[in-house]
């Protein structure tokens, strides 16, 4: 063993610079966002908007005119779409929280209804057996009881931070618009500054991001836009067929779901199917249950193709990058993970790699 680690010492030494060179960039990527949020935002609109400042620019219009004119067409969008998004969720939201006691009602009516079949049945069982049960019964409801007690707190103190979350985001994402807008006036001034006095070596990095990781990570966004937009159309579609109330809110809160990795679709399907399993509704769980598995086969088929051809990234080392990262970083790590693997794919690929690791001559 020894003798192995002798052979290998120095590939393991750069292995080790290369993995706490990687750890290091992600937490300098994720402590900045937490610093420059709205910087980030900015450039985010700003990469939206560009395609179409840049051609209204070739058509000879002023940059300032161009910019203005599309940031203001951008943000009469934007405010358009979530006005008409707010308001068919509020009718939804409130036609779910009106119904929510009447579904509680139905839920106990099934419990009673079949009660005594089940005492029947219960009867028959020898008391050891029905004393063992309660037992489990009892630390499994002061467990559910404890969970309950801190999701309620949990949820009590999100509630009070709204106001102030809100706020942030109005900040935060205002302050992004007039970023973008300043920064797209000023790009051409900014980036002949930058040809003319930035160091070679930083011109060369620059361009080296540019080229391999800002267009893989713009790639990787729009497949996952994709892909979620197809999810959601689905589900609306599929739901409108089924003729069930609040179509919108559930694609909606579906595709949100689906952007998480740990949540997913599942975790609003399967606590429905198995409600609608546990109140007798076997027809509606069945419908709904053909939906969800359209829906997970669908994926399966256009995930692979579509994050495939937009990186060549096996989607399943993009979802343990991005659990892994949400694990050290936060729910900053969901944004975080793409940046990393789009870079190690292109350092790899330029052969940096095969540079920076030494192996040993007789491996």
């Amino acid at each position: 063993m020894l003798e192995y680690y002798r052979k290998y010492a120095r590939t393991i030494l750069d292995i080790a610079v290369i993995v706490l060179t990687v750890y290091l960039a992600m937490f300098l990527i994720s402590a900045l966002f937490r610093i420059a949020k709205p910087i980030f935002y900015g450039l985010f609109i700003y990469a939206l908007i560009h395609p179409m400042v840049q051609s209204l620019t070739r058509r000879r219009v002023h940059r300032t005119l161009a910019t203005t004119i599309v940031m203001l067409t951008f943000l009469l969008v934007l405010v358009g779409l979530f006005v008409l998004g707010a308001v068919i969720l509020f009718n939804e939201l409130n036609a779910i929280a009106q119904n929510i006691p009447n579904y509680m009602r139905y839920l106990q009516y099934q419990f009673e209804r079949h009660a005594d079949g089940w005492q029947t049945h219960i009867d028959k069982i020898p008391p050891e057996y029905i004393q063992e049960v309660q037992k489990y019964m009892t630390q499994a409801i002061s467990m559910v009881t404890a969970w309950l007690k801190d999701g309620l707190l949990q949820l009590f103190n999100a509630v009070k931070g709204v106001p102030i979350t809100v706020t942030n985001w109005l900040v935060n994402w205002g302050l992004a618009i007039i970023i973008a807008f300043f920064f797209s006036l000023e790009y051409e001034s900014i980036r002949r500054a930058f040809e003319k006095h930035a160091p070679g070596t930083i011109r060369r990095g620059v361009a080296f991001l540019h080229r391999n990781v800002l267009s893989g990570l713009g790639r990787y966004i729009k497949a996952q836009l994709k892909i979620i937009s197809i999810t959601a159309l689905i589900i609306f579609t599929g739901m409108l067929i089924l003729r069930l109330p609040n179509a919108f809110t559930v694609a909606l809160l579906s595709g949100i779901a689906d952007f998480v990795p740990i949540l997913g679709i599942s975790s609003l399907f399967l606590p429905w199917i198995t409600y609608l399993v546990i109140v007798g509704d076997l027809r509606l769980a069945l419908w709904v249950t053909v939906l969800y598995l359209i829906v997970v086969i669908v994926r399966q088929i256009i995930e692979p193709r579509l994050t495939g051809t937009a990186l060549e990234v096996s989607p399943f080392i993009m979802l343990s990058a991005v659990i892994v990262s949400m694990s050290l970083f936060g729910a900053i790590g969901i944004f975080v993970a793409p940046v990393v693997v789009i870079l190690i794919k292109a350092l790899i690929e330029q052969g940096y790699f095969a540079r920076w690791i030494r192996w040993p001559d007789d491996r």
